[in-house]
């Protein structure tokens, strides 16, 4: 009698397998086939190149004859060794991402998919989700004397100066700031998880990606990430109401910076926010050019003063590339640390694909908001930073090319 033997199998968890035993039994020698006699038997005639047995072992066509390859330790398909069974599943990351099969045998994770936000129309039927290629180039960053001074008659703040030359390369930034509904996709799906450290880093700046040390500043939960979004004057509603294409705000540097990772993205740094606000080489005042904002070109103090006003609104006021509300409207949080004077007098002040790392005040924002004078607070080389939530406070993504 030939042995014959069973596998036994032990389930550990969701997706991983284990063998607990392996028992022999006996097999009649009537249903065997010796090996010796196997080998002599006249092989099946072939046509295609190559293809996979019975048992998915690769078998390639020699002189109209199959002559069988060395077994896959995954999966065989079309005559090749993959790394899985097309349909498959599987957990990987210890149980917390899913991956399936695709039609080619290799893993792909399901997530990627799914994450891809629906974020509705906007302004002149654009997607909300739209993003702009911006050419990289140089310009004067911070505030001088020329084409972005300080409006006649006005004070601004000495963190602006001095003015520098700052370079970016090319990248992509959002044409809106987040919205609520778009927003919304990343509470629906978000479960605690933080980005993998790295996460979000440009690319010529090392160690400017997620900290690992960051993790514990995330909500632990959904609920714990939906509750303080009901901040004072807020534009979040638990349930889609009328602030869908309304700006996100209330909102945390950690939570912003999850959510452009999570879309594949990560925060623009401060020179380039400029760099897109001020035209570039043309260095302008407001996004729109050297005239003091109205209630065409932006949400401020002093003409709309409203937090639920619809992303896009405000054509007047496009930058040079196309970016709406750059000016007004929210505060938008940037990759760099703020601080008042060591900056631009130090490091940065010949910025070249730059970003404040260091310790400071706090997470820089740019941009103004709707609470703010408009002269001063909404132009292009202002500063400032957000510790906490703020209603007038929100983001958009960009990415590098």
């Amino acid at each position: 009698m030939k042995k014959m033997y069973i596998l036994s199998l032990a389930f550990i968890g969701a997706c991983s397998v284990e063998a607990t035993s392996i028992t022999p039994i006996d097999e009649p020698e009537t249903e065997q086939v010796s090996l010796a006699a196997s080998d002599k038997a006249e092989s099946p005639s072939c046509s295609s190149p190559k293809t996979c047995d019975t048992d998915g072992i690769p078998q390639t066509c020699k002189n109209g004859h199959w002559s069988k390859g060395t077994p896959c330790p995954f999966a065989c398909l079309g005559g090749d060794c993959v790394a899985c069974k097309p349909g498959s599943s599987k957990h990987a990351n210890n149980g917390k991402k899913k991956q399936v099969c695709d039609a080619t045998g290799q893993w792909q994770d399901v997530e990627e998919a799914a994450k891809a936000p629906s974020c509705g129309t906007c302004a002149n039927g654009l997607d909300c989700c739209s993003s702009i290629q911006v050419p990289g180039g140089s310009f004067l960053m911070g505030r001088g004397n020329a084409t972005d001074s300080c409006p006649k008659g006005y004070k601004c703040d000495i963190d602006e100066a001095p003015e520098h030359n700052a370079t970016v390369n090319s990248f992509s930034l959002d044409t809106f700031e987040v919205t609520v509904g778009r927003y919304r996709k990343f509470v629906e799906a978000y479960d605690g998880t933080p980005p993998a450290t790295n996460a979000g880093e440009h690319p010529s700046v090392p160690g400017s990606g997620w900290q690992a040390a960051w993790n514990a500043k995330l909500p632990v939960s959904q609920t714990a990430l939906k509750t303080p979004l009901h901040c004072d004057l807020g534009t979040w509603t638990d349930t889609p109401e009328n602030n869908e294409n309304a700006a996100i705000s209330c909102v945390t540097f950690h939570e912003a910076f999850a959510f452009c990772i999570w879309e594949g993205q990560r925060l623009p740094t401060e020179a380039e926010w400029e760099y897109v606000a001020a035209g570039g080489a043309e260095n302008r005042r407001y996004p729109w050019g050297a005239e003091q904002p109205t209630a065409a070109t932006a949400n401020c103090k002093d003409t709309t003063y409203s937090p639920t006003v619809e992303v896009g609104s405000f054509p007047a006021g496009v930058g040079k590339w196309g970016h709406y509300n750059l000016a007004g409207g929210m505060w938008e949080f940037v990759r760099d640390t703020f601080d008042t004077l060591k900056w631009y007098k130090g490091a940065g002040n010949n910025c070249n694909n730059c970003i404040n790392l260091g310790t400071g005040i706090g997470p820089g924002v740019k941009g103004g908001g709707w609470t703010n004078s408009c002269a001063t607070k909404v132009r292009s080389a202002e500063r400032g930073d957000a510790s906490r939530r703020y209603p007038e406070v929100g983001f958009r993504c960009a990415k590098s090319l």
